[in-house]
């Protein structure tokens, strides 16, 4: 007879080496370097700071916390990038089409524990720090009216208890607060429906590495390591011994109490409201010396996020394809004055199979947009789109 094989065993051998965490330098400038190394991240020096920021949240101190939203087309690392997140909490990266109970009983489960006091029988309920993973996020996740109010109104202590029926048949009063790392291929908050869940999002646009650009100025343009080749279970364990420190969680506190109440900025009350919690937490962990620096950041962000929530969709697929095409005819020593058609119909073949557009935009629709970037079609039998300028 042949011996079973342990077949789990032999495969967490292939993970027995723990990350390489560097104990001279602040927790969050090991998350930044983790995803440093292991991600190609557009805009580099503004979104990879905003990724370690939300990675270094307790949400147990925190009373406001915006959605964490990556996405990007298939293969960009957006499972990857989320399952650093769910290493940090030891939680699990939930897919689109777990269902709400599930979900809900992992808020409860992981967000809550019970300790004995003093040896006693009595039981104290202690909140725990908690996220919430979610991968390739969908619009048939969101049609689901009790998980779409469990994302839409976790984002505040204050106002996230919501009414929800058990088996019992009775009403029961859940709380939806905690932070939420939400991954999809669509840019879904951009629609009507779901602009009001998308005002508290926090943007992060990611793309395949054989598809960026050094205008994409990314950290870098291949990996220098896989996430998969290491035993992420220490990121937990300084996560859970940083925020046990009581010199950290004092320091929390002086932070977020010194930023002032009025502050002369471009991003809305509201959004920096959403912010200021992250931005303690990010200062205590070493991500940003200080509030102005993390201010600066945040500012950054908020002039290129405003422009994408709201852009029309197709104008900014177009605005990638013109980008492609002016790259190609500088490599050979030209300046881009007309688009092909077939080149532009393939690409938007390319685009909707990516989820890019939901369908093929009309003749109207595609020559608007075209317009509002400076082309218009030639009437000669090529049809080229030609740049007159905006």
């Amino acid at each position: 007879m042949v011996e079973p094989i342990d077949y789990a065993a032999i495969r967490k051998l292939l993970r027995s080496k723990d990350y390489p965490w560097d104990v001279s330098v602040p927790f969050g400038k090991n998350i930044e370097r983790l995803i440093d190394e292991c991600f190609c991240v557009p805009n580099a020096e503004i979104q990879i700071p905003l990724l370690t920021a939300y990675a270094c949240i307790p949400s147990a101190l925190c009373d406001k916390l915006p959605v964490l939203f990556i996405y990007g087309a298939e293969g960009c690392g957006k499972t990857e990038l989320s399952s650093i997140y769910a290493a940090i909490h030891q939680t699990q990266v939930f897919a689109a089409s777990s269902t709400f109970a599930s979900i809900r009983n992992e808020i409860d489960n992981k967000r809550f524990q019970f300790f004995n006091v003093d040896g006693t029988d009595f039981q104290q309920k202690l909140e725990k720090n908690f996220c919430l993973v979610l991968d390739n996020l969908n619009k048939e996740t969101l049609s689901n009216d009790q998980l779409y109010t469990l994302l839409l109104t976790g984002y505040n202590r204050h106002s996230s208890n919501t009414i929800i029926s058990v088996e019992t048949g009775k009403n029961r009063t859940f709380s939806t607060f905690c932070p939420k790392v939400l991954s999809s291929i669509h840019g879904l908050f951009s629609e009507p429906r779901y602009r009001e869940l998308g005002r508290r999002c926090l943007y992060i646009s990611m793309k395949p590495i054989e598809r960026l650009t050094k205008a994409d100025s990314p950290n870098r343009m291949t990996r220098e390591n896989d996430p998969g080749q290491w035993d992420l279970s220490v990121l937990a364990s300084q996560y859970k011994e940083f925020w046990s420190n009581r010199d950290n969680l004092s320091r929390f506190l002086v932070i977020r109490d010194s930023i002032p109440t009025k502050i002369n900025t471009p991003i809305s009350t509201a959004y920096l409201s959403l912010c200021l919690d992250m931005i303690a937490s990010a200062i205590v962990a070493g991500v940003w010396h200080n509030f102005d620096d993390a201010l600066s950041c945040l500012e950054t962000y908020w002039s290129s996020r405003t422009e994408h929530t709201e852009a029309v969709p197709l104008v900014e697929v177009l605005r990638n394809f013109i980008q492609q095409q002016k790259e190609v005819s500088e490599r050979n020593g030209l300046r881009l004055t007309t688009l092909e058609p077939y080149a532009l119909k393939q690409f938007l073949v390319f685009a909707v199979q990516q989820a890019w557009l939901d369908n093929n935009p009309s003749s109207y629709e595609l020559a608007e947009a075209l317009k509002s970037l400076g082309f218009m079609r030639t009437r000669d039998a090529k049809g080229v789109w030609k740049w007159i300028g905006q």
